[in-house]
């Protein structure tokens, strides 16, 4: 936030083989928020979600990052069978 960067500044990240991006409805994500209660850094945050989504499935298509998008409201193991599951697809 506020911070410039260039695309040189991340030249030498290695790339992963696959992202893993675990989502959450934005009402289910409201209510964690207030229970354990809203940091600043949440309130900023908040709004600009849509955005980074977006940003990050664009660069995504656009570099061939391998991804699969998981909905949190899966149980942790059944998000661990999928995530399995995809790490062995991407290496036939």
């Amino acid at each position: 936030m506020g911070v410039d960067v260039s695309v040189d500044d991340f030249k030498n990240v290695v790339q992963p083989d696959l992202t893993v991006i675990l989502t959450l409805s934005h009402a289910v994500q409201m209510e964690r928020l207030k229970k354990r209660g809203m940091t600043i850094g949440d309130e900023r945050a908040i709004h600009m979600q849509q955005e980074v989504a977006t940003a990050f499935y664009n660069n995504a298509l656009e570099f061939n990052i391998a991804f699969i998008t998981i909905d949190t409201k899966f149980s942790p193991c059944s998000c661990a069978d999928i995530i399995v599951a995809a790490a062995k697809a991407i290496r036939q």
